[in-house]
């Protein structure tokens, strides 16, 4: 086996950077006797690992009673043993969750019939789903996969890649807190977390950080969590990385605390699907999608991982609507285009579930590119296809985007789930004009689907880090009313650097904990509030009233004005000079994408930010474009994630700034196509 290490950059096999491909495999749902084959057929579509619940239901169907060799479907010792042969890394993943649309997700249903206690609560006591959601930290829930864990480890430990074995990672969990919020609620159980008590996690937690929020407690317990379960699993010998796979691209930050306790060692990555069935929102890869697995994995370099999806769509536990190839192959070359590093196709293959543990029927066949009674589908090409484009491009495995400006990210923006808060900071919320929930909505559905469409590539910067060096092109920051003093003056100092920020649709007045706090505020000079009644925003005198979700409205600050709104005559937008050429714009509007002015106004923005338009521009915004580099090649992609033929007309500057070179192109339906312009 070769040696797989990683930075936040790329995969290395022994030294040499290389893209992570994997097939998820279930060795329990596979006839034994289809093994070798199907292992052969994951090779030949270009993949170099296999991944595999172990799954608990199975394996312990009576508590106590543990089965790993009494039956082909138990064989995982086998199934580790032919990887080997077959030269294929595997990751491991054995729970204690599964989900895999198995009963109990993949728990055995003696534990929620013997132990109900250790169901996760609703704020007022309730059980979160019965037979499904557990309390992590609940003492018996830990008691018994204490007990699974010791049974099914030493079996995966005697195939660590370190002992010559397949071996390569062991997954904690899987997709965490998912099992929470899906069902409406974080975990308040007052058992395990001691919400409601006087003692116990949560009154601790409060003592140390009074004015703290509750998610930021319920992160640390899962955080907790998944350090006993890392423990555990380093006592009998998992001698190989951790990783966790987020349930979906919104969840990456919920796991900061999770990351900073485990440290060295510990992989995170996400899972991606546009299409689970008809109550999916769309059954169809589309731009939104597109940009929720751009910030995915910006977020995922930013903490120091190569970005990487644990579950990629390759299939559906729904026979309709269907999984097409033209469908699946835009999908997988639009997230190599914004920074897939990592993926393994969920699923490569199915078959028929053991018998007690199927959740949605005896077949899981998941419509995968190798049916259950081997049948090559079409969608094995679509794999095959961009298994061979990854080989002839290998170079991108260390490549980067180019990008025109750097977007500020708070983490505790996406982390704001304002449904699932407690009542008190539900009330809390509402006292504030604009929160961070409603900061990472501008973030993602104004200012990125903006800037995609007027062809502006952003990087991701983060805003708990030292930014204030990053003066080379425009500043974006998304604010809401509250931002660490920290970050304020990392701010200020970006601008008396020289740097060029633009700040929307606020600027914050109160610390991280709600205190005040006006050091920005203050440098600018002066705030803004929350326009009453009816407004019209007007940009430059000539984008008027542009539609918006919100207004803020400003004094005269000494500066430019930029915006006013048309009914009171106020100033709604800015630019301040400062000496030594730093430049800060507020604009006080929040916007969903919906109008080409919108387009416009950025475009004008970026100008007095200085920034003299993109590196590629397309005349037409329904195609997005994208460059990925190495230093010394650059590659653009052209993405249409609609059901038309689209023309495009792209420019892309040379690599120096210098001449622009010129593609005319037409794109087919789902359709991404490659130019290289070194």
């Amino acid at each position: 086996m070769r040696k797989i290490t990683w930075d936040n950059k790329s995969f290395y096999f022994d030294g040499k950077p290389g893209f992570l491909v994997s097939g998820e495999f279930h060795y329990f749902r596979v006839p034994k006797k289809d093994w070798a084959w199907r292992l052969d057929m994951l090779k030949a579509a270009g993949a170099n690992a296999a991944a595999t619940y172990v799954p608990w239901i199975l394996h312990e169907p009576e508590e106590g009673v543990f089965r790993f060799s009494d039956a082909p479907e138990t064989d995982l010792d086998g199934f580790l043993t032919l990887c080997r042969e077959k030269g294929l890394p595997v990751i491991v993943r054995p729970g204690p969750y599964q989900y895999s649309e198995m009963r109990y997700c993949g728990l055995p249903g003696w534990l929620f019939e013997k132990y109900p206690e250790i169901l996760a609560k609703r704020e007022d006591g309730s059980p979160i789903a019965a037979h499904m959601s557990v309390s992590y930290l609940h003492p018996v829930f830990l008691e018994k996969t204490r007990a699974w864990f010791d049974a099914v480890l030493p079996v995966i430990a005697r195939h660590m890649v370190s002992k010559g074995g397949a071996v390569a990672f062991a997954q904690l969990d899987n997709e965490l807190t998912g099992i929470h919020e899906w069902a409406g609620s974080f975990d308040y159980s007052p058992e395990a977390m001691g919400y409601g008590r006087e003692t116990g996690r949560w009154a601790e937690f409060v003592q140390k950080r009074p004015n703290a929020p509750y998610r930021d407690f319920y992160f640390g317990t899962v955080a907790e969590y998944c350090g006993i379960l890392a423990g555990w699993m380093r006592e009998r010998g998992i001698a190989c990385d951790l990783i966790h796979n987020g349930g979906n691209p919104g969840m990456i930050p919920y796991f900061r605390e999770t990351a900073e306790r485990l440290g060295k060692g510990f992989l995170l990555g996400v899972d991606t699907y546009y299409n689970l069935g008809m109550d999916f929102e769309q059954i169809n890869p589309v731009p939104r999608l597109a940009a929720d697995a751009f910030l995915a994995y910006e977020q995922l370099r930013l903490m120091g991982y190569p970005p990487a999806a644990f579950e990629m769509q390759a299939g559906s536990p729904c026979d309709w609507p269907p999984i097409t190839p033209e469908d699946v192959s835009c999908w997988y070359r639009t997230h190599l285009a914004y920074g897939m590093k990592g993926v393994n196709y969920y699923v490569f293959t199915g078959g028929r579930n053991p018998a007690h543990i199927g959740g949605d029927g005896d077949l899981y066949d998941y419509n995968a590119p190798i049916g259950p009674e081997n049948e090559i589908r079409p969608l094995y090409g679509a794999l095959s296809g961009f298994g061979a484009f990854l080989a002839e491009n290998s170079w991108l495995a260390a490549a980067w985007h180019e990008s025109d400006y750097y977007l500020a990210l708070d983490w505790e923006q996406p982390r704001e789930k304002p449904d699932l808060l407690p009542e008190r900071e539900k009330e809390l919320l509402k006292e504030t004009d604009f929160g961070f929930s409603r900061a990472w909505k501008l973030l993602k559905k104004g200012v990125l689907f903006t800037s995609f469409c007027a062809s502006y590539t952003p990087e991701a910067v983060d805003l708990s880090a030292d930014f204030a060096g990053r003066t080379d092109r425009p500043f974006v920051v998304c604010a809401s009313r509250r931002m660490p003093e920290r970050v304020q003056r990392g701010l200020v100092k970006l601008v008396e650097n020289g740097g060029k920020l633009l700040i929307l649709p606020v600027i914050p007045e109160l610390g991280e904990n709600g205190e005040p706090c006006a050091v920005l505020r203050d440098f600018l000079g002066g705030g803004c509030e929350k326009a009453a009644g009816r407004t019209e925003f007007c940009y430059a005198g000539e984008l008027c009233n542009l539609q918006s979700e919100g207004v803020w409205l400003g004094g005269e600050n000494g500066g430019k004005v930029l915006a006013r709104d048309a009914v009171s005559g106020r100033t709604a937008a800015w630019k301040k000079e400062f000496p030594g050429g730093g430049a800060a714009v507020w604009l006080g509007m929040d916007w969903k994408l919906t109008k080409r002015a919108h387009l416009a106004m950025f475009r004008h923005l970026m100008a007095e930010l200085g920034l003299n338009g993109p590196r590629v521009r397309c005349g037409n915004p329904y195609v997005w474009c994208v460059i990925r580099t190495d230093g010394d090649r650059r590659l653009l992609f052209a993405i249409n994630m609609f059901a038309a033929r689209i023309k495009a007309d792209i420019e892309v500057a040379a690599g120096d700034g210098g001449s622009r070179r010129r593609f005319e192109t037409e794109l087919g339906p789902m359709e991404v196509r490659t130019f290289a312009v070194d």
